[in-house]
């Protein structure tokens, strides 16, 4: 994810190719939202000018932006901003951007059905009838390797990894956590996974050789890494892996998991 949010006077400015680049960063969550990358400092509830610039179509939206939620980065931070148009045409703009749907006419008042439609209902819940029973689809896997060698914190992540899977998924969630690097690249092999989180504080400067490592294998060139840190810092350049600054909110973890699954 490249860092897209600039200063600008007044207020912030998002420069994107295109409205697809957008719709890759938006906030599932809002009607109008995007997860941007920055170096500026942002709090919670902050308010402020907005200006998107697209590239591609040629146009530029003018909007009120509002923090939703920030998380601290190695360098810089991950910031969930919630966009509200400053008109009517910027408002236009930005459901063709997202692909936001206007609402339509009113629901139609509902209206019983014919005798003969209702008497063909009537006899399908008769004592002994056959009745067919809607099968619900089935809930698809989302498999996690983790190094974490922190009980404490593994058993957080899990539960948080839980919540990930019901709420951005909807994804059966399995989690493999193990405390030792060769025990995790065992675990990356051990079947396909859609996800991988390493706490890099344990291992030091071996964080960027293991990175390296994954990234040698074909399977695992475009596996999300979130990467857990406390001050560390890296020279990475993967648009796959992002490193996060404990301690972090699980919400803003949440969020982050969900735009790295759907984007890779």
């Amino acid at each position: 994810m490249p860092e897209i949010l600039v200063g600008c006077a007044p207020g912030i400015g998002l420069k994107y190719a295109s409205a697809t680049d957008v719709r890759r960063d938006r906030l599932a969550d809002e009607r109008h939202g995007v997860l941007v990358r920055t170096k500026l400092r942002l709090a919670v509830g902050d308010r402020t000018p907005v200006t998107i610039e697209l590239e591609k179509e040629r146009i530029a939206i003018q909007a009120t932006g509002e923090i939703r939620w920030v998380t601290p980065l190695v360098n810089g931070a991950l910031a969930g901003i919630a966009l509200v148009p400053a008109s009517h045409r910027d408002g236009v703009q930005l459901d063709l951007v997202f692909g936001v749907r206007s609402a339509g006419p009113a629901p139609e008042r509902a209206v019983p059905p014919p005798a003969p439609i209702a008497a063909a209902a009537a006899a399908a819940l008769a004592p002994g009838a056959v009745q067919r029973q809607a099968v619900p689809e089935a809930v698809p896997p989302l498999s996690v390797a983790m190094l974490q060698p922190n009980p404490v914190l593994r058993q957080a992540l899990v539960a948080a990894l839980g919540r990930f899977g019901r709420e951005k998924g909807p994804w059966d969630v399995s989690v493999q956590a193990t405390a030792e690097p060769d025990a995790f690249i065992e675990a990356l092999s051990a079947e396909p996974r859609g996800l991988a989180i390493i706490d890099c504080d344990p291992l030091g400067a071996a964080v960027d050789p293991l990175v390296a490592a994954i990234r040698s294998h074909r399977a695992w060139e475009r596996l999300p890494l979130i990467l857990l840190s406390s001050d560390g810092r890296s020279r990475l350049e993967d648009g796959y892996a992002v490193f996060v600054r404990k301690p972090f909110e699980v919400k803003s973890f949440v969020n982050l998991a969900g735009i790295l699954v759907a984007r890779a």
